[in-house]
């Protein structure tokens, strides 16, 4: 299933490869419900992504991420995984630019 998730980083990105002038990175993004305004904290593991919007990937920053959604179990809970092909940052806690990979 293909999802589109909005949300602040709830720290920085984690580099997890490189090869070229890309990375493999992983992003803990927390999504609040419009509904009852609860906190969802989703794991996002995005590939390819260009080395100049790491920097801009910090705690705070504001991202929209498009990718497949996959539910694991553990300990009686769902944790929420996309494997994204997409994402924009939209705002920065430090005033960046916006950007897309």
């Amino acid at each position: 299933m293909i999802v589109h998730l909005h949300g602040h980083l709830g720290q920085d990105a984690e580099i997890l490869g490189q090869d070229n002038d890309h990375e493999y990175v992983k992003l803990s993004v927390a999504e609040k419900s419009v509904k009852d305004k609860k906190v969802q904290w989703v794991t996002v593991f995005i590939h390819h992504i260009p080395n100049k919007l790491l920097p801009y990937l910090i705690k705070g920053s504001l991202v929209y991420v498009v990718g497949r959604l996959k539910v694991n179990m553990y300990e009686g809970n769902p944790q929420l995984i996309i494997n994204a092909n997409e994402i924009q940052l939209l705002a920065n806690p430090k005033g960046g630019e916006s950007s897309t990979s």
